[in-house]
């Protein structure tokens, strides 16, 4: 089979997908440069991958060189299924509507938006998802609980929507690093500081435990409005490490991590259960969304009520104490990174979506 991998951001993701697919398929991907340097690095001349620029309609002439590279990829494969990362971005909808001859693929990443800069992208396109959606003739969830959300929004979709999980994401720039061998608990919250993700929740459960003598270390690394509620002379236990990071240094943060720390108060899936399952860490996750899909309490992590202080004190505090249970638990995390979340298993998966859109496509044309 020939297929077209294409978004507009999840560079990481489309590439993973395109290694364990590539054993059994012709790949090709098309993705936005800075998004790909961003999230992988340089690309190797190991895969076929263009690159584009990414660009809002007020750079137009970016818009029409993405959609000339992107027909000439087209014309020059044939693909059997393009696969498409949904964006709301009217630059996703002109590429889609581009490959509109072709089975088309669709991974819904979140069913609905987050709050804060994500819905105010949303309201300057708030139609082209549901456009994409009711087009696609396979669509991709990575969870049950998505899979719930997105039938209630829109019921039309059922006979398309397919649950794949996500795939683990391996480390690529560095090895992964032990967890639980210090007399500190390295713990780490990493990505966009917004308020959905309990910026604020870590920060007070973690001061609580300094203030009764725990050795906790904790550290924010990325980006956003959250880093300002930082508490003055929190030095010795919190580190912040602002701005965007590069793939490698981001590797390097999760390497260097006891526990990856998920307290988010709302949420579908995340591409840090993904490390922490590719690169085997024990991680402390709110029950939201489908993250007990990918985490087992008690077994490969563990899992909170969300928005519970306390709650995340007391998960901090048990793997403080207990270092054997947080070596199992991220070494049970590489397993299932290894097994049920392995890119190789969501190839096989997707390649099975892939055929049942281009049977649908075909059975719509003959009628």
């Amino acid at each position: 089979m020939k297929v077209v991998l294409v978004g507009l951001h999840f560079s990481l993701y489309c590439l993973t997908l395109t290694e364990a697919l590539r054993s059994d398929h012709t790949v090709a991907a098309f993705l936005p440069r800075a998004n790909f340097l961003a999230e992988v690095g340089e690309p190797s001349p190991e895969f076929d991958v263009t690159l584009f620029e990414a660009s809002k309609l007020r750079k137009p002439a970016f818009v029409l060189a993405s959609l000339s590279s992107f027909s000439r990829l087209l014309k020059s494969m044939d693909p059997d299924v393009v696969h498409f990362q949904e964006s709301g971005s009217a630059q996703c909808l002109a590429l889609w509507t581009l490959a509109a001859r072709y089975p088309r693929v669709l991974t819904v990443h979140d069913a609905t938006n987050h709050p804060g800069r994500d819905s105010r992208m949303h309201l300057s396109f708030g139609g082209v998802r549901e456009r994409l959606r009711r087009s696609a003739d396979g669509v991709i969830v990575h969870g049950q609980q998505i899979a719930k959300q997105m039938y209630t929004l829109d019921p039309t979709v059922s006979d398309r929507l397919h649950v794949v999980a996500h795939p683990a994401f391996r480390a690529r720039h560095v090895a992964a690093g032990a967890s639980g061998d210090g007399d500190a608990l390295e713990i780490l919250l990493l990505g966009r500081m917004e308020a959905y993700k309990g910026v604020a929740i870590a920060l007070e459960a973690c001061e609580r435990l300094r203030r009764r003598g725990l050795r906790i270390r904790l550290t924010l690394a990325g980006k956003g409005p959250e880093l300002a509620g930082a508490p003055a002379g929190a030095e010795e236990w919190l580190r912040i490490v602002g701005g965007g990071l590069g793939p490698a240094a981001f590797e390097r943060s999760i390497a260097s991590a006891d526990a990856l720390l998920l307290p988010y108060i709302e949420g579908s899936a995340s591409g840090i259960i993904a490390f922490g399952l590719g690169m085997g860490k024990a991680m402390i996750a709110s029950r939201v969304g489908a993250f007990g899909e990918y985490i087992e309490d008690g077994v490969s992590g563990l899992l909170i009520e969300p928005g519970s202080v306390a709650r995340l004190c007391a998960a901090i505090e048990r793997l403080y104490h207990d270092r054997a249970l947080l070596r199992n638990l991220a070494a049970t995390a590489g397993e299932r990174g290894r097994g049920a979340f392995s890119p190789e298993e969501t190839a096989t998966q997707t390649t099975r979506i892939y055929a049942l859109a281009a049977n649908r496509r075909q059975m719509s044309r003959q009628s």
